[in-house]
């Protein structure tokens, strides 16, 4: 019984020296996701010119002017709009959400498991964000020319060449689906991609913190780069 007593605990320590380990690199891992990445342009605000993004929840939406997507197919398809709402994700859960008018729960898991493919939503509005989006929670980004042009990149790079349009959008009209580029996983979700479209346009992001839309928004407010709510 001695014996025994004793392998117990020295296998007791050993888990324990392991458990300490794995807690370290967790913590090292964690504190490596919150170090914010700089971003990959300085920003210089111009009168008139903004961006905005809207919390639905879950998922960001990036408002863009009609400046920033003029000659491209989703401007074209919608002559009349002034703005225009851009939301990368998962293909079947963004089609089941159009088909149900829902958020589709039963496909959360599946999208975030392993890697799947990828599409752009694309809205166009006539009004400006804070009348389409009265009722969400709004943050306003002070823009320039090359903030713009860096997302009007971004949203180009994350559809197929030439963009093939495969199903309607979720808000009628002119808004639709484009088959994207890139794949969706636990690790990479829509806000990550919008974070990493936000720094190569000059604003200050982080994947840890860009993963929640809470996290995003309090982020761009603490660092300066948004405007006050």
């Amino acid at each position: 019984m001695g014996r025994r007593r004793r392998m117990d605990a020295k296998r007791r320590r050993a888990w324990a020296v392991w458990a300490r380990r794995a807690a370290l690199l967790l913590a090292a891992a964690l504190v490596y996701a919150m170090i914010p990445a700089a971003p990959e342009r300085a920003l210089a605000p111009e009168p008139g010119r903004e961006i905005w993004l809207v919390d639905h929840g879950f998922h960001v939406g990036l408002l863009l002017p009609r400046a920033a997507l003029e000659d491209t197919p989703m401007a074209g398809a919608a002559p009349g709009a002034a703005w225009f709402e851009i939301g990368w994700g998962d293909e079947a859960f963004y089609l089941r959400a159009l088909e149900t008018a829902e958020t589709p729960l039963d496909l959360a898991p599946q999208a975030l498991l392993w890697p799947t493919p990828s599409v752009l939503h694309v809205g166009a509005f006539a009004a400006p964000p804070p009348r389409v989006f009265a009722a969400e929670r709004l943050l306003r980004l002070p823009a320039d020319a090359g903030a713009l042009a860096a997302l009007r990149r971004a949203t180009l790079a994350a559809l197929t060449d030439p963009p093939e349009r495969i199903a309607g959008g979720l808000y009628g009209g002119a808004s639709a689906f484009y088959r994207g580029r890139g794949a969706y996983s636990v690790i990479y979700v829509c806000n990550h991609w919008l974070s990493d479209a936000l720094r190569a346009a000059g604003y200050p992001t982080t994947w840890f913190w860009s993963t929640a839309p809470a996290g995003l928004f309090a982020e761009l407010r603490w660092r300066g780069a948004a405007d006050p709510p």
